[in-house]
């Protein structure tokens, strides 16, 4: 499970080779502001390794169209206002 709060969408993710996760998601419900999130995971069982690390603090975006280069260094979105 990477969202646990029903009510907050997760807008789109990408599993990286080096065994995390990066995803977008509404910072509240209802709310207008996505952010970009990591959290490591076990390749073994999928389970998180730790608690999910925002990495942007954008306001009144919506992001999607998540997509990462194989070595998992180049991350490209589309952010729309």
């Amino acid at each position: 499970m990477i969202v646990s709060d029903p009510e907050v969408l997760l807008e789109d993710f990408w599993w990286l080779s080096e065994r995390r996760i990066v995803y977008s998601r509404q910072e509240s419900p209802g709310s207008s502001d996505d952010n970009l999130w990591q959290i490591g995971i076990d390749g073994q069982v999928g389970t998180p390794t730790g608690k999910p690390k925002r990495l942007t603090q954008w306001a009144g975006s919506f992001l999607g169209n998540l997509c990462a280069s194989a070595d998992g260094k180049r991350l490209t979105l589309e952010k729309t206002t």
